[in-house]
């Protein structure tokens, strides 16, 4: 029997070669898209993740040109002269007064072997008066850190009465519990002036005064303006991507030294005297939610670590938001990771290891009474909150946070606050510290924060979310055409068949 409809026919028969065309183009785009595409995309990924001299990577890193700014929020003491003789401090929270850092590195070695590099940085701090709450001459009100120090310092190492003979000296040369009118820049920066006694005691070897106390003067940030760290070693990345950045020894040391539990064995591993992680401002690639993110602070004289919060689209970049967990600063009674964080101080002061969300950092800090908390004692025992007035913890506005692009593992956006306070006791025989009340007072807390700009933002999207999205429709497009294509061919395939096996049994009954 004729055939009458040959096109039809003609459409039919190619039915075997679009299914063996479909088949072999299928597999093909199966390995494109789920092995060479991703190998590559790691491979490129993998070989911007390193710390190599000439590269881009590199540039930005000794160089940082993301802006970066550091707020200071300073406690002002409200009733001096009813704390000075035991009332509850009345703080008011006084900023922000904002500086913007430029920071850059000094390598001093790179050792390609070990895949190392060892660098100084460098940060100099420029006063933002239009992003501040007023000018750096403002003044302010605040605990007499420099009087508490050297009174607890003469205590421990001396006799009761010879301290106490020592500290009322002090006193009478009108140190008191509180300095009046102090300058912010000199606060921060540059240096209170302090009567000639303190240099006197750190002269004679009397006391050993922290990095705070410099040349008769007093700050926060004594001579860190233009002043190189100490070293830092860390790993390049280019051997073992995983490294990338990880930190191998501070000060040419691969552990702290403050957190020394001596009633371990000599070789005893020291959990709180580890350097973990990296310094925060990189990271190595493929970050996944289930990851935990290491952090060495040498400010804050411990490491510590970020877990994953939540997704966020950080201006068109899907990316993973990490915050320090609730837990990091509790007590050992809580969290029997912090017990070796929680050091005596000895000399029947009080130790107040049952304490949460407050550490100690006596022992960095050349035993001054100073310790370390989130702001405004945030996620802290009822104890701290309640031994001063004018404190409010707000989880939005004092909390840490880094996010992060997963895949690069770059950091897209970083906020970093901590709280600096001191605690205030009696010193047993000391007849000046006989009425005070204890305390714990914060001095003042900070925000550090890291927005890169709408340039370096794109710059990412461009070469990397991008891509990767167009690969994401790509995928799924190229797949269904070529699964329909692969489907309409063995319909065509299976309608031939058909056909040619009606028209054989149609030529079998007219026959």
């Amino acid at each position: 029997m004729k055939n009458r409809n040959p096109a039809r026919s003609s459409i039919l028969s190619a039915g075997p070669t679009v299914v063996t065309v479909t088949t072999t183009l299928l597999i093909l785009s199966l390995i494109i898209f789920f092995i060479l595409v991703p190998v590559l995309i790691r491979t490129l990924i993998v070989r911007e993740t390193a710390l190599v001299n000439g590269t881009d990577t590199w540039g930005k890193w000794t160089n940082v040109t993301i802006p970066i700014l550091i707020k200071f929020y300073i406690f002002n003491v409200t009733n001096i002269e009813d704390a000075e003789v035991g009332g509850k401090f009345k703080l008011q929270e006084v900023g922000p007064y904002v500086w913007e850092e430029k920071r850059t590195k000094q390598i001093v070695a790179v050792d390609e072997d070990a895949d190392t590099v060892t660098y100084r940085e460098i940060v100099w701090y420029y006063f933002r008066r239009d992003l501040s709450i007023g000018s750096q001459e403002d003044t302010i009100n605040i605990v007499n850190i420099p009087f508490l120090a050297a009174a607890t310092l003469i205590y421990k190492v001396g006799f009761t009465s010879l301290a106490d003979n020592v500290i009322t000296f002090f006193a009478n040369m009108d140190e008191r519990f509180a300095l009046r009118d102090v300058n912010i820049r000199e606060l921060v920066f540059d240096g209170v002036e302090l009567n000639v006694a303190y240099s006197t005691l750190a002269d004679i070897g009397i006391v050993e005064l922290p990095d705070e106390f410099h040349d008769g003067t007093f700050a926060f940030y004594n001579r860190k303006n233009g002043t190189p760290t100490n070293e830092f070693k860390i790993n390049r990345g280019v051997k073992n991507y995983k490294d990338f950045g990880k930190i191998i020894e501070y000060d040419r040391q691969k552990e702290l030294n403050f957190w020394t539990n001596h009633s371990l064995p000599a070789k005893a591993e020291q959990y709180c005297n580890k350097i973990n992680g990296t310094d925060g401002s990189i990271f190595p690639p493929f970050v996944t939610k289930a990851q935990i993110l290491d952090v060495f602070a040498i400010e804050i004289c411990r490491s510590v670590h970020f877990k994953f919060e939540k997704d966020l689209n950080y201006k068109g970049i899907p990316s993973y938001q990490f915050k320090l967990p609730n837990g990091l600063l509790q007590g050992p009674e809580v969290n029997e990771d912090n017990r070796c964080f929680c050091a005596d101080p000895g000399d029947d002061l009080a130790n107040n290891c049952d304490l949460s969300g407050a550490l100690r950092i006596f022992t960095c800090k050349k035993a001054i009474p100073v310790g370390l908390s989130l702001p405004h004692f945030l996620h802290a025992s009822e104890r701290l909150l309640q031994s001063v007035e004018g404190l409010s913890p707000d989880e939005d506005k004092h909390k840490t946070t880094i996010v992060l692009e997963p895949n690069s593992g770059a950091v897209l956006n970083i906020v970093k606050r901590i709280q600096i306070f001191t605690e205030f006791q009696r010193l047993p025989g000391i007849t000046a510290f006989s009425n005070i009340t204890k305390a714990f007072i914060p001095i003042f807390w900070l925000e550090e924060r890291a927005d890169p700009s709408d340039d370096y933002i794109a710059d990412i999207r461009d070469r990397l979310v991008t891509p990767l999205e167009i690969l994401k429709v790509l995928k799924p497009t190229v797949l269904g055409v070529l699964i329909f294509t692969l489907l309409s061919g063995l319909v065509m395939s299976y309608l031939r068949n058909t056909s040619e096996q009606l028209l054989l049994k149609l030529n079998i009954d007219v026959n």
